[in-house]
């Protein structure tokens, strides 16, 4: 015997299918009333479909929403964006404006290498300065640019220091005596100190001893004349 029903769940025996079939049609006669909109679709206000949940009716917003008979019935409306909503997501002229300041901050001026380093013995060649032309004196500072480089050479000789500032061009390396002090200038061991062991005038090349870390001379290079020069010591 079957259970009545509200009991123990629906009374399947005395299912009854063209009550079925006559609840579907009043939905659609529910769906299918009131003035239609340009696209064919209908307008349905608030609280006129039976299909409508409580919780869709209570966070439905006021006003009309175009509803589609085809489809689920929904009051979902479409959120608008910021006329500013490029500016808060980051737009393509921020991010430009970004990448532009990275630029400058990592770059930095170019430079012209220069073998000029402070302590250096040099000859000064320039016969534009009467005064400092060739005579040998010791760099006090360098100043480096794009375009020129320049040192500024205190005179030797003199009783009073008498410093003039001349260009890279304008200086030569000076060779010490044997057994005195050199640093090299160019090449691969370019600003390592040594000492001068031998001229080899014929080749044009001296025999220097390169100062190793622990302080102990053992490498021995043979380097170009301007490829080394004296140090102030």
């Amino acid at each position: 015997m079957a259970e009545p029903p509200g009991e123990g769940g629906f009374f399947h025996d005395n299912y009854d299918l063209t009550k079925a079939k006559i609840s579907q049609q009043h939905i659609a006669a529910r769906l299918n009333t009131g003035p239609r909109d340009e696209d064919g679709r209908f307008r349905i206000t608030k609280g006129m479909s039976s299909l409508v949940t409580p919780e869709e009716l209570a966070s439905a917003s006021s006003g009309v929403t175009l509803m589609d008979p085809k489809k689920a019935v929904t009051l979902h409306t479409e959120k608008k964006r910021p006329a500013d909503w490029k500016v808060d997501l980051g737009g393509a002229d921020d991010k430009k404006k970004q990448r532009n300041t990275e630029t400058e901050e990592t770059e930095q001026p170019a430079v012209k290498p220069t073998w000029l380093a402070v302590g250096l013995v040099v000859k000064i060649l320039d016969k534009s300065d009467a005064v400092a032309y060739k005579r040998k004196g010791v760099i006090r500072s360098v100043k480096q640019s794009a375009e020129i480089n320049t040192a500024d050479v205190e005179l030797l000789g003199d009783d009073t220091k008498t410093t003039v500032t001349a260009r890279e061009k304008h200086l030569e390396t000076v060779l010490p005596a044997v057994g005195k002090p050199v640093r090299v200038v160019k090449g691969e061991s370019a600003g390592e100190y040594g000492e001068l062991r031998k001229l080899h005038q014929k080749r044009f090349l001296a025999e220097v001893a390169i100062d190793a870390s622990d302080g102990v001379r053992q490498r021995v290079e043979f380097l170009q004349y301007d490829e080394v020069c004296k140090v102030n010591r």
